[in-house]
């Protein structure tokens, strides 16, 4: 009875987490501290993984072989075949819908999620868990994964060497916890906030604390038992308040050490333990049981299904509720179908765990045969294509700590031309000197990238303060400029929309500073008033639902409402400032992303390069 009151709370505990995981992804602003179910799932793992093994812990070398091998079939038996079944799912919709430009690194993400580095390549690429780029990339949720596999690896090392120590595991365990928890601190950051999410040392104090909970659990319960009255009433309340709270690394321990891990930690310790509160009740439901039961293929397939969704339907109420809905059949097939039935092969025949590595390790290698011609994708002959500034200008975007390179090979022209255009501003500006490449062709012109930086993206960019660490771009085009030279400025509207008066007001005196240099130079200054910008769906996605990239022409004025305002009293105020409204370009009636039926977005706020060369004649009749 005891064992059987045990599952049930660790399986509901795990539902709870998992649905945590759920309402997060599928929903996220109600519920913006439900991914915190993931160190409930880290907590639980340090436990279940002690508690399975420790009637096989090695009292000598002799039984360390033997305890090795037992757990990784083990390991193998409970991760790999749904795992497999997963990842295969995703590549082939990665296949179909991620841009040819982003699938090299989507089959990276595929084989290093087998190779049990997912967390230290998301790191190594810049992949923000909170940034666009992973919102839309089908193996995001594999970080965690190779955070387990990568604390199994050492766990079982440690314990491996347990004849040494057998003693004193817990002082081991209890300093390798305290030494991760301690990395953690605010006051003490050693690295980067995404360092301090995806990688192992900063995340290993809580798989550490599991293992403490079961080597501890009869000293720690003690404790717990004599204020249960107290945790009747604080478990459910912390466990359902971490739903609601809106948590970062930075804000770490809060909340997660004060309100989830206290609770999470009452329910481990007493699970054995038979309805301590009111609250095991709940977790020893039928409900949350079964969705621990198939909490671990829950969270393997329910991401996919939340990309493909947006990617097909948008981030509706309808479509989220749906794929969650989707989410939960599909992740009792696979349970029940694969996860299951596999284990108990492999555990019967273990020569099968070799040969679903095998399995695993082919089908990683095999799609990266696919990406470079890949008929599958939707956006195949719609336009869509990369960002090709960044490889026309590559090196002229990095950040500003090669700014002394950057100076030599792009700020300064050549001067090989009659004269020079500088393109200066953010991304924005990047798609513009595209088109002036185009322009230059039949002009004699030479264009040069001024790229502001990978902070620098906004009117604040021209912000006195933020000079201090970016490039001064308009101090360089004073100091390289030259009679009838064309100095013209892009930067993203979207950018601009919540700016105080106060901020506006400084920038003008800014702006107007340098653009007095430039015109007493006799060079040119043309304002280009940006482009439309869509909802933040990947652009593929038009192709689905061509409305969702559609807005009407009152949208778009009050998108560039403030950028517009600013750039013509300048204009105004200066004679010889010039504006480039680029609106019948875009919308001469609604504007959308389709020129016909080809794209001519990159992504949701970049033009593409066929777009941009379209521009060139534009350009040319703006300037006559």
């Amino acid at each position: 009875m005891a064992q059987k009151q045990f599952l049930q709370k660790i399986h509901g505990l795990r539902g709870l987490s998992i649905i945590m995981v759920l309402l997060y992804h599928f929903f996220e602003r109600p519920f913006r501290g439900g991914y915190l179910g993931v160190d409930i799932f880290f907590v639980i793992s340090g436990y279940i993984v002690s508690k399975s093994n420790h009637a096989y812990f090695p009292e000598s070398f002799a039984d360390s072989a033997k305890f090795l091998r037992r757990f990784y079939i083990n390991r193998v038996a409970r991760l790999l075949p749904a795992g497999l079944f997963v990842s295969v799912l995703s590549v082939l919709c990665a296949l179909y819908f991620s841009p040819e430009s982003n699938l090299k690194q989507t089959l990276n993400f595929f084989i290093s999620s087998f190779a049990g580095f997912a967390n230290i390549y998301l790191y190594l690429t810049g992949g923000n868990y909170f940034g666009l780029s992973q919102e839309f990339n089908f193996f995001t949720q594999t970080w965690s994964l190779g955070v387990e596999e990568q604390f199994y690896v050492i766990y079982s090392l440690l314990i491996f060497l347990a004849p040494f120590f057998f003693k004193k595991l817990t002082t081991l365990f209890l300093t390798i916890t305290i030494i991760s928890f301690v990395l953690n601190l605010n006051f003490l950051r050693f690295s980067t906030i995404d360092a301090h999410f995806y990688l192992i040392p900063f995340r290993l104090w809580e798989m550490g604390l599991g293992v403490l909970l079961f080597l501890e659990q009869v000293k720690i319960k003690r404790f717990f038992l004599k204020y249960s009255t107290f945790f009747k009433y604080y478990t459910p309340l912390g466990l359902t308040a971490a739903f609601f709270i809106k948590y970062s690394p930075n804000s770490f321990p809060f909340p997660i050490l004060v309100l989830i891990l206290p609770a999470a930690i009452e329910v481990i310790v007493t699970s054995d333990e038979p309805e301590v509160n009111q609250f095991d009740k709940i977790l020893s439901s039928k409900f949350l049981g079964f969705f621990g039961t198939i909490s671990y293929s829950l969270y393997l397939i329910h991401w996919p299904i939340v990309v493909l969704a947006k990617y097909v339907f948008g981030r509706g109420f309808l479509s989220m509720g749906s794929g969650m809905l989707i989410s939960v059949l599909a992740a009792h097939f696979i349970t029940k179908w694969i996860e299951v039935p596999s284990n108990l092969q492999v555990r019967k025949h273990p020569s099968f765990a070799f040969i679903i590595v095998l399995l695993a390790v082919g089908l990683a290698i095999i799609p990266k045969l696919f990406y470079k011609e890949n008929r599958l994708y939707v956006g195949r002959g719609h336009g869509i294509e990369e960002m090709q500034w960044k490889q026309e200008f590559k090196g002229c975007i990095e950040t500003s700590s090669d700014i002394a390179e950057r100076k030599k090979n792009c700020f300064t022209p050549k001067r090989d031309k009659e004269r020079v255009i500088f393109s200066a501003g953010d991304s924005h500006a990047g798609q513009m000197a595209i088109m002036l490449k185009e322009f230059a062709k039949n002009d004699n012109s030479e264009v040069v990238l001024m790229h502001s930086g990978d902070k620098a993206n906004s009117i604040h960019s021209i912000d006195a303060k933020d000079w201090k660490e970016h490039p001064a771009l308009f101090e360089d085009m004073e100091a390289n400029g030259k009679s009838d030279d064309i100095v013209v400025i892009t930067f993203a509207s979207y950018h601009w929309e919540n700016i105080s008066q106060s901020v506006l007001n400084n920038a003008e005196k800014i702006w107007k500073n340098y653009l007095t240099k430039y015109l007493q130079k006799n060079m040119e200054v043309i304002l280009v008033i940006d482009s439309p910008h869509y909802q933040d769906y990947p652009i593929e996605s038009c192709l689905i639902d061509p409305k969702r990239c559609t807005i009407s022409r009152e949208e778009y004025l009050a998108q560039r409402k403030t950028q517009a305002n600013f750039f013509l009293k300048l204009k105004y105020e200066m004679p010889g400032i010039r504006v480039w409204d680029m609106m019948e370009d875009f919308c001469p009636s609604d504007c959308s992303v389709f020129e016909g039926s080809t794209l001519t977005y990159f992504d949701y706020n970049h033009i593409s390069k066929a777009k941009a060369k379209a521009l060139a004649k534009s350009f040319q009749r703006f300037l006559n």
